[in-house]
């Protein structure tokens, strides 16, 4: 989808109301100069998703060092929101590690949500004689927005989310603005439409729209996407 088409919904529902929403008293739509004002509040509702949601996957090589127990995962240019899976090789084939099995002398314990720490006793983890590179499967962000592009032409920005998904960002964009317009009541326009918002997100992964595990063949985002 495009830019253009999240404005369009807000302008025309959630923001209809508000002066950022209408060019005047008859022409309905957000205006240029208000792209700027509403930038961040998307880019902050993709990251929201994609962190409650496994709605885009990458991966990383990580190299076993010798002495060395403590990892980051760290790509260039790239935001790592959680470590999903770890592959390494074991009997000559690739391998998944466990990951934080406390019953499991051979698992990997993550530490954060782009750290973890290996076992150092390879008769405990036999899979660390054999590994060199360990392939980090990870939960990633929704790429950073140019904000010239953005703000100077919506229409052909790119967005990575699926459709099934807009409503969703439409309710969190809604719920940030409206609650920057200084309503101070406790409950009001902007904590309805961030409990919309949480409703959503929650029929979404009911119905499974996410990635279900790194495994998974039905995906939305894979590594090598933008």
């Amino acid at each position: 989808m495009k830019l253009q088409d999240i404005y369009d919904q807000l302008a025309h529902g959630e923001l209809r109301n508000l002066f950022i929403a209408k060019r005047s008293n008859t022409d309905v739509g957000i205006a240029a100069a208000d792209f700027a004002m509403l930038l961040p509040s998307v880019q902050a509702g993709l990251t929201d998703l994609h962190t409650q949601m496994f709605l885009r996957e990458d991966r990383e090589l990580v190299t076993l060092e010798d002495g060395k127990v403590s990892y980051l995962v760290a790509p260039t240019g790239k935001e790592v929101l959680a470590i999903e899976n770890v592959k390494g090789t074991y009997l000559t084939e690739e391998y998944d590690i466990p990951l934080d099995d406390s019953t499991d002398a051979a698992s990997i314990r993550r530490t954060g949500h782009n750290m973890f720490t290996v076992p150092d006793d390879e008769e405990k983890a036999p899979w660390l004689a054999e590994t060199g590179d360990m392939t980090v499967i990870y939960r990633a962000n929704h790429p950073q927005i140019s904000d010239y592009l953005a703000n100077a032409a919506p229409l052909i920005t790119e967005i990575y989310l699926p459709s099934t998904h807009l409503w969703a960002l439409v309710l969190f964009v809604a719920s940030r603005v409206h609650n920057g317009v200084g309503i101070k009541q406790e409950f009001h326009a902007g904590n309805n439409y961030f409990q919309k918002y949480m409703m959503e997100v929650e029929k979404l992964k009911t119905l499974g729209l996410d990635i279900e595990t790194a495994n998974s063949t039905t995906h939305f985002y894979r590594s090598g996407m933008p």
